[in-house]
């Protein structure tokens, strides 16, 4: 059994956070384990942001500062896996905040084992409604072998559901070094690369359904305000489908991957912007027809969920799709 309890290195971007940064500072100076160190890394705020973090730091040594223009999450999470001295990497948004007993339990949890990720579930908090609410980022019933400790990412039955965060996570360090794991930069959906990345080449699984994460929604929150930015995930649909096919996992996962770019693709179309609408659909369109014609065997198709949605894509406008979807 290990004597030497882990350093957690805790990775914050921080972009004009100023009224829901102490919050989330606080909910890590209180843990009830020790053993880690916060790297806030300031964006390039111009609110009061920079100021809250420095007086945090002049009281607890744990704290350190790192400013950088405005380059993004994915820039001030890399940013932060550069400095970071701890052997297991958990990343925290600036406007969240996690359970006071989450890294003891994590630090309880790998024991005996040196795994590749923890991953623990969240809840919602709607800043307008003040509720905080369950939500799955994961359902652990997509999982086999829940008797057992350690799992590989086999054992998910679909590993292309959920929530696509690195917040409900915890990584170890040298997993991400071995592998060149970063965030993609200048790309809105970043977390998903990561995470699909992360995911397929780890070894070692360790999960828990303990809402341990509290995740913000409010006004300014970065995926309530997307523009022109949300063509990043067709980007993002080619990144994870080069992915699974250099690691010679395309056969087997080639459906589950059909519906994720459907169902992502589908979301993105609704959450786009009126204005541009027929342009995504065009794109959207066009990668789900290039999939059709990818060997599938239609007889799987068809219990693919939504995919009588997928049918009206290939046979329908954007606005009578869009009029006329069932999701």
């Amino acid at each position: 059994m290990k004597n030497i309890q882990p350093k957690i290195s805790v990775i914050i971007p921080v972009y004009n956070s100023e009224k829901y940064l102490k919050k989330c500072l606080d909910s890590i100076l209180l843990q009830t384990y020790s053993v880690y160190e916060i790297l806030c890394i300031n964006d390039g705020s111009s609110d009061s942001s920079l100021k809250i973090l420095q007086e945090y730091a002049a009281k607890d040594s744990r704290i350190k500062i790192y400013n950088q223009e405005n380059k993004g999450p994915g820039a001030a999470r890399n940013c932060g896996l550069e400095k970071a001295a701890g052997d297991y990497i958990s990343f925290v948004d600036s406007d969240d905040w996690v359970s006071l007993t989450l890294y003891k339990t994590f630090a309880q949890k790998i024991e005996d084992n040196d795994i590749d990720i923890f991953i623990f579930n969240a809840e919602i908090y709607n800043d307008a409604s003040e509720d905080l609410y369950p939500r799955s980022f994961f359902d652990i019933n997509t999982w086999n072998n829940l008797k057992q400790t350690v799992h590989s990412f086999q054992d998910c039955r679909n590993p292309f559901c959920g929530n696509y965060s690195a917040c409900n996570k915890i990584y170890r360090k040298y997993f991400l070094l071995e592998k060149n794991i970063k965030f993609a930069e200048n790309n809105i959906f970043e977390n998903q690369i990561f995470d699909f990345e992360t995911f397929f080449q780890s070894n070692s699984i360790i999960l828990s359904d303990e809402a341990f994460y509290k995740y913000r929604i409010h006004s300014t929150s970065l995926m309530q305000n997307l523009k022109k930015n949300i063509f990043d995930i067709f980007s993002v649909i080619d990144t994870v489908d080069n992915l699974i096919r250099n690691l010679n996992l395309y056969e087997e996962y080639k459906y589950a991957l059909f519906q994720y770019k459907y169902e992502e693709l589908t979301l993105r179309f609704i959450q786009s912007r009126f204005v541009l609408k027929p342009q995504f659909y065009q794109k959207m369109k066009n990668v789900l027809t290039l999939a059709k014609d990818d060997s599938f065997d239609f007889n799987i198709c068809k219990q693919l969920k939504n995919f009588s949605n997928y049918q009206k894509i290939l046979n329908s406008d954007c606005f009578e799709f869009y009029m006329h979807r069932s999701i």
